[in-house]
């Protein structure tokens, strides 16, 4: 029989296992299933008939709990039952099978192999590592420079790196061209500048130095005006060249830009000093002269181109002169400009202001107090340096100037109402001092009165006669047209053998804004008219008495608070005009003149200006 704990025949009365020591089953116990699977014709009867029940198997170890038992029987401590019904060989009590040795020996399972599994596994393995190259190819830096040098789309960074590997195989052209398609290809990136450093070098390489130029420029007025390396370099290409002027200004220009003392060091030891003068700029009052003098002088001799109150565009030396001497300056404010000139060198700039100022005399005094005064008065003038100063005076109420009377030392007669004494002193460096304004009053009735609105010609009244009544009263005119003139609209002309007349057209029709007469029988304002004597005229209206002017004028009187004013005017030696006029409520002026040939009036005349 066979042991039912390792499987090895034993004889079939024995108990106990020769192999493994199980307990076995008596022979000719076996019965049922497991006597048949063992062989025995009487188990298989007894199974068959049901007359007989197989005894069940006695468990090992029987003192043990029964999970411990189970774990044994079946990890091999106990041995597995031969059947479901738990019966040994020997309770069927069927003959004991025969073991094959090959069933001891390991089984191996032998597999056909997929080929078209093998090959699309090892086609998908290649896809997925081509892939992984192409993607290599597109991220890496190392592959993108790989396509760079094989001609194919990369991006800047890549192109940068071989136009740096063609400069350093001394490839410049190449260079060149690659570094310029990276700077079109990306023209905005962060490291702009240092990537440039790197083509401008390619570009001096190959003696592209304008490119390189241009490009340095680019540089420290766009991308980094603070960085000093591109100045740095453009000196280094000027300082090469020979263009000494223009490496001066940029010296100048590098060091307001960066603040690095070298520049202007190196700009310094270049250049010839600037010129100095010998007076320091500022205010200066002159006494005894109407100019200063100034002195330019260069260290070094060189020549000195200079200018005087210049304009922002002049440029020196070209806008300059050369200076030859001291130069003069007169009152006022005053900028020097100059510059020393060796050869094509051009010192930096001196700039001097200054101030230059003549004395300013006092104002003149007046012998008469500001007062009311009951009678007729006189008014003397004085000054504190009379034989150095010219008083200009005024009694009609205007400032004086230079064409006013000039002070004699005579007594001034005063007119009778409220007049303004005023005067200034001029000195001989034609400085005018503060004006003097004396105001008095004299208590008399002031007779005749200023030209005013009630003064009108006995036939005609100005801006109220209409053309009809013109007409009608001084007959038809010889000519009648119509002209532009000071009115606004288009006026009428109508001419007499005595004179003419103008007309403007308003609500009324056509009413007189002017008129001329040489005729005697015309009647003017205070029966005034052609004939009269010049004294005879200006007695009639006020007259403040002034004196005439330097240019032979006089001022009769002016009153700026009332709009009334009247002067006459010299027009040659033997003319003259008087005209009064007053100011009417529209703000126009009415003006009353008389013109003079010999002291006598040969014309007189009335109009309105708007």
């Amino acid at each position: 029989m066979f042991c039912k704990h390792c499987g090895a025949m034993v004889p079939n009365n024995a108990t106990v296992c020769e192999q493994c020591g199980g307990v076995l089953t008596p022979a000719g116990s076996g019965k049922g299933v497991a006597g048949m699977r063992q062989g025995r014709p009487d188990a298989r009867r007894a199974a068959s008939t049901g007359s007989e029940r197989a005894t069940p198997h006695e468990p090992l170890y029987p003192d043990a709990p029964l999970s411990e038992r189970r774990r044994r029987r079946y990890e091999g401590d106990a041995g597995r039952p031969d059947s479901r019904r738990g019966l040994l060989p020997e309770e069927t009590g069927a003959p004991a099978r025969r073991v094959d040795v090959r069933e001891k020996m390991p089984r191996v399972h032998r597999f056909a192999i997929n080929w078209a599994m093998v090959g699309l596994i090892a086609a998908v393995a290649v896809l997925f590592a081509g892939v992984g190259f192409y993607a290599w190819l597109k991220t890496t830096d190392e592959g993108q420079l790989i396509l760079a040098r094989q001609g194919k789309s990369v991006n800047a960074d890549a192109l940068w790196a071989l136009g740096t590997e063609y400069l350093d195989q001394g490839y410049i052209e190449r260079s060149i061209e690659v570094y310029e398609q990276a700077w079109a290809q990306e023209p905005d990136r962060e490291d702009l500048y240092d990537k440039l450093l790197l083509l401008t070098e390619a570009y001096e390489a190959g003696g592209y130095l304008q490119k390189a130029e241009d490009t340095y420029r680019l540089m420290y007025e766009t991308l980094a005006p603070e960085n000093p390396v591109a100045y740095r370099n453009n000196v280094r290409l000027l300082t090469a060249q020979g263009r000494t002027p223009e490496l001066a200004d940029f010296l100048k220009l590098a060091y307001e830009k960066t603040g690095e003392n070298s520049f202007i060091k190196q700009r310094e030891e270049m250049l010839p000093a600037a010129p100095t003068a010998d007076l320091p700029g500022g205010s200066y009052k002159l006494e005894n002269t109407v100019t200063k003098e100034i002195t330019l002088q260069s260290d070094e001799g060189y020549d000195i181109y200079y200018l005087v109150d210049g304009t922002a565009e002049d440029t020196l030396p070209e806008a300059g002169q050369l200076y030859t001497g001291p130069v003069s300056l007169g009152e006022g404010g005053h900028t020097i400009r100059a510059v020393a000139v060796s050869s094509e060198l051009v010192s930096d700039e001196t700039s001097v202001s200054y101030v230059i100022s003549l004395p300013v005399p006092e104002s003149p005094k007046c012998s008469l107090a500001p007062n009311d005064y009951e009678t007729r008065q006189r008014v003397w003038l004085r000054h504190s340096d009379m034989d150095n100063v010219t008083i200009y005076y005024t009694i009609d109420g205007q400032s004086p100037t230079s064409n006013s009377p000039i002070y004699t030392g005579e007594p001034i007669q005063l007119p009778v109402g409220r007049v303004h004494i005023k005067a200034v002193a001029v000195n001989r460096f034609g400085k005018v001092s503060n004006e003097m304004d004396v105001e008095v009053k004299i208590k008399l009735p002031v007779t005749p009165k200023y030209f005013n609105t009630k003064d009108t010609f006995n036939d005609f009244t100005l801006l109220s006669t209409t053309r009809d009544r013109f007409v009608s009263k001084f007959g038809t005119p010889t000519e009648e047209t119509e002209i532009t003139d000071v009115m606004p609209s288009t006026c009428l002309k109508l001419a007499y053998g005595w004179g003419e007349a103008r007309f403007y057209p308003s609500e009324k029709g056509y009413v007189l804004y002017r008129l001329e007469t040489d005729s005697t029988s015309i009647v003017g304002p205070r029966s005034t008219r052609v004939s009269m004597k010049e004294t005879t005229v200006t007695g009639k209206f006020r007259d403040m008495g002034q004196l005439n002017d330097q240019n032979g004028d006089r001022s009769i009187y002016y009153d700026d608070q009332a709009g009334a004013y009247a002067k006459l005017y010299k027009l040659s030696d033997d003319t003259a005009r008087i005209d009064y006029a007053y100011t009417t409520d529209d703000g126009g002026r009415v003006t009353l003149s008389y013109y003079l040939t010999g002291g006598v009036v040969a014309r007189m005349g009335i109009s309105y200006t708007p």
